[in-house]
């Protein structure tokens, strides 16, 4: 019973993206395309020949036309969680001139920033080296982004990290999916500063699959150097969980909000000084 009201979930998840991003295709073609897209993207799992193969979606997006590239169901379930649903939408108040974006997977959450502050700074970081490269084709050509292929952990060094199909599942964390592990560097949140550059940050996006609390726990920057944390929570490991709440109820100088959405649940963490109005473009 639970695995068939799980399928239910899934197919209602898709519908309920592709009625969304078919509202930005580029052209009436482009939007019967995403929506057929997102759909069938699933099906891909049954003919692992063409898991890896690219498809190219128009979007008309914050007034720009965009040649969106993916290659698994969840990268659009991401599109539409956060340009449609606007996941990371941030208070009224803020407007972030700079913005390190852990775990930019395929570029949806850069492309949204990128379009409602216009002139942003944008440091993406991606470890997934074939997931990176759909990032750069989506996102690298927008003024102001960089993209960086590195994971962001606890400590600096090299670790194991599993790429899945499913590329928001890849992670330090093996998972049913997951294909043979790589070798990829790993920095800390301090350390990725420190070779930008940058002694401050508006904002950072944190969203690496279960590895959250380390990434915070190990920053000292955190607490002195950034103005506003979003990032997601992970139920499903009640431990990491349990940590990340505890976390950031002692995160002094931050007011914490906790938000559910369809699929997930997020933190917004905010420094009381933090931010200046500036309107956002309309979409």
């Amino acid at each position: 019973m639970g695995s068939f009201a799980g399928t239910l979930r899934a197919i209602e998840n898709y519908i309920r993206a592709a009625a969304a991003l078919s509202r930005l295709g580029a052209s009436p073609t482009a939007a019967a395309k995403v929506a057929i897209v997102t759909c069938l993207m699933p099906l891909k799992r049954l003919a692992p020949a063409f898991a890896a193969r690219w498809t190219r979606l128009d979007l008309r997006y914050g007034g720009r036309i965009v040649r969106w590239h993916v290659s698994d169901g969840s990268e659009l379930l991401c599109l539409a969680d956060i340009l449609c649903f606007e996941q990371y939408r941030l208070p009224a108040h803020l407007a972030p001139a700079t913005i390190v974006d852990l775990g930019s997977n395929v570029g949806s959450s850069v492309l949204y920033f990128a379009t409602r502050y216009p002139g942003v700074r944008i440091v993406a970081v991606e470890p997934d080296p074939a997931t990176f490269g759909k990032l750069r084709a989506n996102v690298g050509s927008i003024e102001g982004v960089e993209a960086i292929c590195v994971a962001v952990g606890g400590t600096d060094g090299e670790a194991a990290f599993y790429p899945s199909p499913r590329t928001w599942e890849s992670s330090f964390r093996p998972t049913p999916l997951s294909g043979e592990p790589i070798s990829v560097r790993v920095v800390t949140l301090d350390t990725l500063l420190a070779e930008l550059g940058l002694d401050r940050v508006d904002l950072v996006k944190l969203d690496v699959e279960g590895a959250e609390y380390e990434v915070l726990r190990a920053s000292r920057a955190l607490r002195t150097s950034v103005g506003a944390v979003i990032g997601e929570l992970h139920p499903g490991l009640p431990e990491t969980y349990a940590a990340m709440r505890e976390l950031l109820a002692d995160l002094e100088g931050f007011q914490v909000e906790y938000v559910r959405d369809a699929r997930d649940e997020l933190f917004r963490a905010v420094r009381a000084d933090a931010g200046s109005a500036r309107s956002a473009p309309a979409r």
